[in-house]
């Protein structure tokens, strides 16, 4: 039996206060933890991040009169809204991060009508409505926003949204309220200005988290026994031969890739991919379990995976592939490893607990290339 449309708009608010009252709480814990008592005591103790912060304030109250403008005109939601149809049209390699992006069907004429009546994007909007509203009440208190916008993105990382993702939406709001904007709350040159150092200090501090977080797993993500058993796979691979290893790790990711891209009706082919007997190929498959044969053999006890990333720094740039979509590169590549594995130890299938450990060893792997491509 169908729900009626006023219990999702309940479902929908009650689901917002308990995200926000998660973050919050969490938040609240993570300052005793030693990452956010180090951020903390920065804030405290340096001069010019005060300076620069008063500057902030002063410079984004345009930004909050002109939220609270939009309150008043019912229109907080419809720009929210625009924002995620702007990114879902435009930039349809982040659709899969979602569960409403992954369920568009552009065979269907008025797909993003569909799209905002699907619960679940409607969620997500009202979400971040209640994140910005959050952040204009207290954009003034640096240091208490500061420690929860981290523990937001810190809950980002585990979602498959990185940094470029950020300022993609940074400029997707501000694309959407020039587009659905008009009259006495259109989007003015000063006023844009305003949202523009708003959003930008939102970023800083997001992406602030996401690094904790990153570095965090990097250290911790694998235990020594976790390593250990690692280690005794990785032996069987290397008697097998890295070089045909690699071979078939690279073929099913690329034709596992192919597949996702069919069934997320998108058109972000890796470029120009050549048969499995070509120079071309048999280079890059060498250069990826080089580079995952460096991951596993970089592990410390006391903190480890924190030295890969550097190490990884060629193979990253090197291979770096813009216009693909990575959330479906990851499941690819996932798929490669796990195949290439049943091959090389001659089982049929992995368990539960072979599949979650070297899920992790790619994570780390992807991560440490992450940071290299932030950095670049």
């Amino acid at each position: 039996m169908a729900s009626h449309p006023m219990y999702h708009e309940y479902r929908v608010h009650q689901l917002v206060q308990e995200t926000l009252d998660t973050v919050m709480d969490a938040a609240s814990s993570s300052i005793d933890s030693e990452d956010g008592a180090s951020i903390k005591e920065d804030l405290r103790s340096d001069d010019t991040d005060r300076c620069d912060s008063d500057l902030e304030a002063d410079e984004t109250h345009l930004a909050r009169a002109h939220w609270i403008l939009l309150h008043k005109m019912n229109k907080q939601g419809t720009v929210i809204q625009s924002t995620f149809e702007h990114l879902m049209t435009e930039f349809k390699h982040t659709r899969p991060i979602w569960q409403f992006g992954r369920n568009i069907d552009e065979n269907v004429k008025d797909w993003n009508k569909e799209l905002h009546e699907d619960f679940y994007f409607r969620h997500h909007c009202a979400s971040v409505q209640a994140a910005i509203t959050m952040i204009m009440e207290n954009k003034d208190d640096i240091v208490s926003l500061t420690r929860v916008l981290n523990e937001v993105g810190a809950h980002h990382f585990f979602y498959d949204a990185y940094e470029p993702h950020l300022i993609l939406f940074e400029d997707a709001m501000i694309t959407a309220m020039k587009k659905v904007l008009k009259g006495v709350e259109e989007l003015d040159e000063e006023t844009e200005r305003s949202w523009r150092v708003l959003l930008q200090l939102t970023r800083k501090h997001l992406i602030e988290g996401i690094s904790i977080q990153r570095n965090g797993y990097l250290k911790q993500a694998i235990t020594p026994q976790e390593h250990t058993e690692i280690m005794e796979a990785w032996s069987r691979v290397e008697e097998f031969g890295l070089e045909e290893a690699g071979v078939k790790l690279c073929e099913t990711a690329f034709e596992t890739y192919k597949s996702l891209l069919s069934q997320y009706e998108l058109s972000l082919p890796i470029p120009a991919v050549p048969g499995s007997n070509s120079d071309v190929f048999r280079q890059f498959s060498h250069m990826t379990m080089a580079a995952l044969d460096l991951t596993i053999n970089n592990y410390d006890q006391n903190s480890g995976f924190a030295s890969l990333p550097e190490k990884l720094s060629d193979y990253a740039i090197t291979c770096m592939i813009l216009d693909v979509c990575p959330t479906l590169v990851r499941k690819a590549f996932m798929e490669g490893i796990m195949e290439m594995l049943k091959t090389t130890l001659d089982k049929k299938e992995l368990c539960e607990t072979e599949r979650q450990t070297w899920c992790k060893v790619y994570r780390v792997l992807e991560q440490a290339i992450l940071i290299n491509i932030v950095d670049y």
